[in-house]
């Protein structure tokens, strides 16, 4: 039988595969007991523009405010309902965090699904809310993964200096969250400043609020980065140039990071 997200047209388990970063959708999570109140602007009707500009696609199923309460945040339900961006998409200038765990692979084989289910959102709840507090918007959990932007509304010129101050948080929440575990868990943290396409990207039937372009690429792959340096965060030059004195960093080598011909210039957070 046909669930009822099914049966509206919203496949919510579809998702990229890790390793394809210029797609990244963020997942709505909508509870299954929910009435979907799904609108849908029928073919041959006007076509409805939203509040900030955008436009409501003729055929496309858009989530209500009613049913996105509490499913995704106040920010990336603005952006969906109002389709600021539209189809077409607009060019920002963002930061971009990633943030991923450690050993995730040997501490799911080891430990009871029921635990690892538990702790795995009580992390991502800590990391959430160092995110938010910084005025940053969590796009998607992947895995054991987060992706998260800054300034993905809002024209402030200090973005680099919040996904910094994010990441550090994120540091400490770890910590002290750590200090009652009988295996503390470790994480890697990737920034990179710089411009991506924003927009509600899809299909005529399935459109999501997104983040495309080589600055979303980069900023994961140097978070894969912080596995071979032994760094839990790390920034690129990029970033760094935008700190000024007040983030304490130790520069490194220009580095090599996959797919990209040209090195790569990361800075430590200390």
């Amino acid at each position: 039988m046909a669930t009822l997200e099914e049966r509206n047209g919203l496949d919510i388990h579809s998702g990229p595969a890790r390793h394809i970063r210029s797609w990244h959708r963020v997942a709505l999570h909508w509870p299954r007991s929910a009435d979907l109140g799904i609108l849908r602007v029928p073919r041959g009707e006007p076509e409805v523009t939203g509040k900030l500009g955008g436009t409501r696609r003729q055929g496309v199923a858009w989530p209500s405010r009613r049913t996105t309460a509490g499913c995704v945040t106040k920010e990336i339900r603005d952006e969906i309902l109002a389709s600021l961006a539209g189809l077409e998409g607009q060019h920002l200038e963002v930061t971009i965090l990633f943030a991923d765990l450690r050993d995730f692979t040997p501490w799911v084989e080891a430990a009871p699904v029921r635990e690892v289910v538990r702790d795995l959102g009580a992390y991502f709840t800590e990391m959430e809310q160092a995110i938010r507090g910084e005025g940053g918007l969590v796009l998607q959990f992947i895995g054991d993964e987060i992706e998260a932007a800054f300034d993905a509304q809002a024209a402030r010129a200090d973005h680099p200096h919040r996904a910094v101050r994010a990441a550090l948080e994120m540091r400490r929440r770890l910590a002290a969250w750590n200090v009652d575990r009988a295996q503390p868990l470790q994480h890697g943290i990737g920034v990179h400043t710089g411009v991506v396409l924003a927009g509600n990207i899809g299909s005529a039937q399935h459109a999501s609020y997104a983040l495309v372009g080589d600055t979303v690429n980069l900023a994961s792959r140097i978070q894969e980065l912080t596995k071979e340096v032994g760094a839990d965060i790390l920034v690129s030059g990029t970033t760094r140039a935008r700190l000024g004195e007040e983030v304490a960093v130790a520069g490194m080598p220009p580095v090599r990071v996959k797919g990209r011909s040209k090195e790569v210039e990361v800075y430590r957070v200390l």
